[in-house]
């Protein structure tokens, strides 16, 4: 007696599963092109204000302007103003008010180095009493540990008290123009290289699945 035998089907293949998504926090997020246009747009009209009239109070006013749009922009079309936005904006308002009333173009020159002394000294002030304000400015942006946070503040506050020292000697030492090209292509490009140099730490610090970052019981890496 012949068995019946039933023709096992083929085995459908599994259909492909969606894949992960990236954790929450795997990196930092780029800035939209509209913050860049808040965030660098007042110093390229300080920039090409100087190069058209090279006068250093229009350009200083026209800055003043520039900054006002940029804050009243980043209210209208982000419905609020990161706090380093608005801190500028009140640092470039005092020292440009300053600059043009006091006709003494040095006023908005020192702008620079008083805010990176404070940046600084706060950044600092904040990890002697174990917080990090870094962390508070950027922490859903980067998923760090309270270690590799505190390292990387540390970091960026002897860059600002650099950078401040730095100003210092530029701006007693050079001519208007000069400082211009320094303020806007130096500081800059300063900042750029300095963040660049980030990106390995970044790299080994990031929690990309939720696990820990470094051991809580090394130094801070600086």
């Amino acid at each position: 007696m012949d068995s019946n035998t039933q023709d096992t089907p083929s085995s459908a293949s599994p259909a492909p599963s969606t894949p992960p998504a990236p954790p929450n926090g795997a990196g930092p997020r780029p800035p939209s092109r509209t913050r860049m246009w808040i965030d660098f747009g007042p110093l390229v009209v300080f920039l090409v204000t100087n190069f058209i009239f090279k006068d250093a109070f229009i350009a200083t006013g026209a800055l003043m302007a520039a900054v006002l749009i940029a804050v009243i922009a980043s209210l209208k079309i982000e419905h609020k103003i990161p706090p380093m936005t608005l801190f500028t904006a009140i640092a470039v308002g005092i020292f440009g008010g300053l600059t043009i009333w006091m006709q003494d173009e040095e006023f908005i020159k020192i702008k620079l180095t008083i805010i990176n002394v404070l940046f600084g000294v706060v950044l600092l002030g904040g990890v002697a009493m174990g917080h990090s304000f870094l962390k508070s400015l950027l922490g859903q942006s980067l998923a760090l540990s309270d270690e590799a946070w505190r390292s990387l503040t540390v970091r960026y506050a002897l860059f600002f008290l650099a950078t401040a020292g730095i100003n210092e000697i530029v701006r007693r030492q050079v001519d208007w123009d000069t400082y211009v090209n320094f303020k806007v292509f130096g500081v800059l490009g300063l900042t750029v290289i300095f963040s660049l140099t980030q990106a390995p730490f970044l790299n080994r610090h990031i929690q990309r699945s939720g696990g820990g970052g470094t051991g809580s019981g090394s130094s801070p890496q600086i």
